[in-house]
This record gives C-alpha cells, sequence and structure tokens, in this order.
C-alpha cells in the first residue's frame, strides 16, 4: 500500500538563529571588564539572549550594576537567590565557570552585534508568522493588511538600529554640514522668517478652503524642480491636466481659468512652449513624481505609494508634497471633528518622516473652525491642531488673503493683484506676519 505523502514546513525543523557561545562570552566579558556591563546595556535587553538562563543572569547583571557599578559573582548569585532562580540558571557554579572561561577578546561590542542580530531575526520570524495568519483570513481588508505589515517593518527596523547614540563629532567636516543644506521656500521673506525645510522636517500649510493652500504647494514643487531637486506629490482631487496647467499658469501669469479651457494671449505663445518644454524635460529627468488622492486614502497606502516612489527611483527626493491632511484615513478610526483627525495624523507622520524617510515634508491642512465667524479671521496654529501637535510640526504656514472673506466689494470677476495678502508663521510664541501679493489669475503667491 503506498504511503500518505504528508506536507511539511521545512522552516519547523530548523533552530531558531542564536548564538549561545557568543552569549556565554559575553556574560564572560562582564565579569571580567570594568564597564562592560554600561557597554552591553546600550545594545541589548535581557530579552535578546536566546537561552533562557542567559536571560536571566543578564537581567540580574544590569540590576546589581545599577547598586554597585561593575559585576561581582558572590553579590550577582545572591541576588539570583533571593529571587529565586539561582538554580534554574545552574547554580553558583555555573556563574563561577563563566567568570573563570574569560574570551580571549573582551570585544563587548562585537559580542553584543552578534546576540543582536539574532534577536532581531527571532523577532522578525514571529512577526511574520502574524502578517502570515493574517494573510490566509477571508475577507481581510488589503489596507488593514498593509498597516499591520508596515507597523511590523517599523518596529523590525527599531529593534535592528538599537545601539549607543553618535555622539562622536570629529568625522564631521563643514563640508557634511552644508551637504544636507535647508530647501528654500518659494518666497524670499518667508525664507528670512524660517530660513526654510530642512530633512525630516513637518511643515503644515493651513488655511480655509479657497485659500491658495494648492497654489502655494505648486510654487514650492516648481521652485525645487527649478534648483534640480527631485519632488513627489501627492495631489488631492486633481487629475494631470489640472496639475499641468495650473503650473503652467503659475510659470507665465496666465489666467488659470482662461488656459485650462485652451484660451491665452497670442503673443503668449512663445513664453508657453518654453515652459511647456522644461516641465517636460523635469517630467523626463524624473524630478517630479506624483500619485493622485482622488477621495480619501489609508496612511499606510499613502507610506507605501511613497516608500515605492523612493526605492525605485534613481533620483534623490529631498522634498515630499502632500495635499490635504484631511483626506488621510487611519483604519479602525473614526474622527467626529477635524481637529482630532489633525491631531492623529500628525502624531502618525512626523515619525514616518522623521525616522524612516528623512524627507522634507509639506502637509497642507483646512482649518477646523469657521473662521470667517470671528471677529478677527486671521488663522492661527490652534485653529488646525492642538499644542502637543504644533510640538511635532517644525514650521506652521497659514495662508490668509482679506479679500475672500470680503463679499461686499466683490465683482464676480477675479482680481488680478491682491495686495493685502499675508502669510503667517506661527511656529513659535509669537506669530510672525508676512505682507506679500496674491495673483489671482494665475493663482500664485508673490512677495511684496
Amino acid at each position: 500500500m503506498r504511503k500518505k505523502h504528508v506536507a511539511t514546513d521545512p522552516l519547523l525543523d530548523k533552530t531558531p538563529p542564536q548564538a549561545i557561545e557568543v552569549e556565554a562570552n559575553l556574560l564572560s566579558s562582564i565579569f571580567a571588564g570594568k564597564g562592560a556591563i554600561g557597554v552591553a546595556r546600550e545594545w541589548l535587553n535581557p530579552e535578546d539572549f536566546y537561552k533562557g538562563s542567559h536571560k536571566k543572569i543578564f537581567a540580574g547583571m544590569i540590576e546589581v550594576a545599577s547598586k554597585q557599578g561593575d559585576v561581582d559573582v558572590t553579590v550577582l548569585g545572591d541576588y539570583l537567590q533571593q529571587k529565586g532562580e539561582l538554580e534554574s540558571i545552574g547554580g553558583l557554579a555555573y556563574l563561577v565557570h563563566l567568570m573563570d572561561e574569560v574570551p580571549m577578546s573582551l570585544n563587548v561590542e562585537e559580542h553584543a552585534k552578534i546576540i543582536l542580530r539574532c534577536s532581531v531575526k527571532r523577532f522578525s520570524i514571529v512577526k511574520a508568522s502574524g502578517l502570515i495568519e493574517s494573510a490566509l483570513k477571508d475577507g481581510i481588508d488589503l489596507n488593514e493588511y498593509l498597516e499591520q505589515w508596515r507597523q511590523v517593518n517599523s518596529e523590525v527596523r527599531e529593534k535592528a538600529t538599537r545601539g549607543p547614540e553618535a555622539n562622536d563629532f570629529s568625522k564631521l567636516s563643514l563640508g557634511d554640514l552644508f551637504q544636507g543644506s535647508l530647501i528654500e521656500t518659494p518666497l524670499e521673506s518667508l525664507n528670512e522668517k524660517i530660513m526654510g525645510y530642512a530633512p525630516g522636517e513637518l511643515t503644515i500649510v493651513g488655511g480655509n478652503p479657497g485659500m491658495g493652500k494648492t497654489a502655494f504647494c505648486l510654487g514650492q514643487l516648481m521652485k525645487t524642480v527649478n534648483e534640480g531637486k527631485g519632488v513627489i506629490y501627492c495631489a488631492a482631487q486633481m487629475d494631470e491636466r489640472r496639475i499641468f496647467t495650473r503650473i503652467l499658469a503659475q510659470m507665465c501669469g496666465l489666467n488659470f481659468r482662461k488656459l485650462l479651457g485652451g484660451r491665452f494671449p497670442k503673443d503668449k505663445r512663445g513664453e508657453l512652449m518654453a515652459a511647456h518644454k522644461k516641465i517636460v524635460e523635469f517630467s523626463q529627468r524624473g524630478l517630479i513624481k506624483y500619485h493622485i488622492i482622488k477621495d480619501r486614502i489609508e496612511f499606510s497606502d499613502l507610506v507605501m505609494k511613497v516608500e515605492n516612489t523612493v526605492r525605485k527611483s534613481d533620483v534623490e527626493f529631498p522634498l515630499l508634497i502632500i495635499e490635504n491632511l484631511q483626506q488621510i484615513d487611519h483604519i479602525g478610526m473614526k474622527f467626529d471633528s477635524r481637529f482630532k483627525r489633525a491631531n492623529h495624523t500628525i502624531n502618525q507622520l512626523k515619525p514616518w518622516i522623521q525616522v524612516e524617510l528623512g524627507i522634507s515634508t509639506l502637509v497642507s491642512s483646512q482649518l477646523n473652525r469657521d473662521v470667517e465667524d470671528r471677529e478677527d479671521p486671521q488663522p492661527k496654529a490652534n485653529d488646525i491642531c492642538s499644542s502637543e501637535a504644533q510640538d511635532l510640526c517644525d514650521n506652521i504656514i497659514l495662508l490668509h488673503r482679506p479679500n475672500v472673506f470680503n463679499l461686499e466689494s466683490s465683482s464676480g470677476e477675479v482680481e488680478t493683484i491682491e495686495e493685502n495678502a499675508r502669510i503667517v508663521a506661527a511656529k513659535g510664541v509669537k506669530p510672525a506676519i508676512i505682507q506679500v501679493r496674491f495673483h489671482g489669475e494665475s493663482l500664485t503667491w508673490l512677495d511684496k
């Protein structure tokens, strides 16, 4: 009778990544080397050890060292005895064995790195098993699964990057300092106040609908690519044609609505052709990459799109622009106000931008209150998010055009130049008010 074939998982027969001998060598080094426990502690936690007895010994070493500096075998043995763990680790005889078996090399840091590497691999296996279980569930939402994947990826990275804080400036040259120079804003008057955007910084551009947030973001995009730097642009409810036309209007100072309808002054044809050629060239060089947010987008989906763009492109992207913070959703969460949604989204964005992405990021945001109903409609940072969320933002730029609220003087025609427009740099104790102009036809922010 033929034997029935039983499928087995080859991974189940494998021993998890471990380095028990290295663990023992590290513990021996701690007994022998003055200050060795401090070095080991910078890299490892007790749970990073594979052998159970080594976990308990290292935890005991940390406790003993916290009280008397270095680790003495007698004091450690007494501590483990009081905790009822001495016999389970092999008794005092095992501690004496570790103390006597001092390795030829006392390179604690190298031993710690090997142990950490094995620990990260075991941690990854456990987390990956959870992802596999989720993937096998019927009907699991794709965005929910991608969010789980993102969280696991973040946890593994955090564990893998453990180690001593970098505090040695001797290897940094002056050139290293200026290599990561700030990205300038599209307005010189604003540059004077905030200097620009640094890598990993989060800047919020706030304003009511129709106040000119997209105009500011597109102006920033063109300012940056004109300097030969790449930009990832996540557009809100605009297709490629509309984005392209708005950029053309800004570059040539033409009426956006007329240009969208295919009408433009004949004497501007040469300027339009040159601007068109320039934008196409930027795109061909890969300096402009964009994603269209048609309605709403899950935070995990946004993360995946941006990270895939960065990974697949040969171009470096020092700037990311995300239109409309309020369009970002979070799996399993409902918000009863823009204010709460903004607070949560900023809390999610900041660590991703600063730790994982390292790119200067501009995010436009609506205001959460009816500013126009106030006696003074000039926006404030509190109109967007809480003081705690504001602390996570490196810059808060608020756009204000009084003419938008002045309905009595509106004739239905687009005003060519608004001379009383202003930008409020709201980050800090005292907001800085910058007087600027707004070109209503081409939807462009200008210096005075």
